[in-house]
């Protein structure tokens, strides 16, 4: 065998052992995280998750699922008039801010955190990765948005409201360069077109929340207010 050939098998076998070392240690921060918190879940959203809607816009059935945690906040998913996948979470259960004093908003690219552990959900057309860690004292969030059609539909001391045709987006807090959310459309609705979302970041009762509404499927249009004519944005 060459030394030209030997180098390269070294080469190969050591990337294989770096990337096998990897994901056992992904594997193994994962199920660390989920032994000491380990999830709860089930079809009941927190109360304060419900408040956030006018209330003939959530109905029981239409909740999927929700991830209760002992020490972090739950992560609720539930259907809207059949069309419409939402998303919502709690990111800081004791926030006084103003929400547009704390927003930095950026337009580009964003590739998600290849050490953070986070829980996945595909929905259709994109998948939304949650940081698996507790968050408390956000005194800052960057938001950065890739795709089309960017809009700030309102943004205020209790709501910062955002749409576009999705690529990718990411949330950040503080001064981490880690993502704490990630959100990829590169599936589609089964062709290349960006998936359109509404965003809001909403201060409600002492608690900042972050929610996400997308549709469905391509024939369910949606409008840049929807989400914002959803939810309850008095403080």
């Amino acid at each position: 065998m060459s030394n030209l050939k030997k180098t390269r098998n070294i080469i190969l076998t050591g990337a294989a052992l770096l990337f096998t070392g990897y994901i056992i240690s992904i594997c193994y921060k994962l199920s660390k995280a989920t032994q000491d918190d380990p999830p709860i879940d089930n079809n009941i959203l927190p109360k304060d998750y419900l408040n956030l809607f006018f209330s003939n816009t959530i109905v029981k059935d239409s909740v999927r699922i929700v991830f209760h945690y002992k020490h972090r906040s739950a992560i609720g998913l539930f259907s809207y008039d059949g069309r419409f996948a939402v998303e919502i979470i709690k990111i800081d259960s004791s926030f006084k801010m103003a929400v547009n004093k704390i927003i930095v908003e950026k337009f580009e690219n964003s590739i998600i955190t290849s050490e953070a552990i986070y829980i996945p959900f595909d929905e259709s057309g994109f998948k939304t990765d949650y940081q698996l860690a507790g968050n408390s004292g956000i005194n800052n969030i960057y938001m950065t948005m890739y795709g089309d059609s960017i809009k700030t539909v309102l943004k205020n001391d209790s709501i910062a409201s955002y749409y576009l045709k999705l690529k990718n987006l990411s949330v950040t807090y503080n001064i981490s360069l880690e993502e704490a959310i990630f959100a990829d459309a590169s599936q589609g609705f089964g062709q290349f077109s960006n998936i359109p979302i509404d965003v809001a970041f909403v201060r409600k009762n002492g608690a900042l929340y972050f929610v996400l509404l997308a549709p469905k499927n391509a024939a369910s249009k949606l409008d840049p207010n929807f989400l914002f004519q959803l939810i309850k944005h008095s403080n």
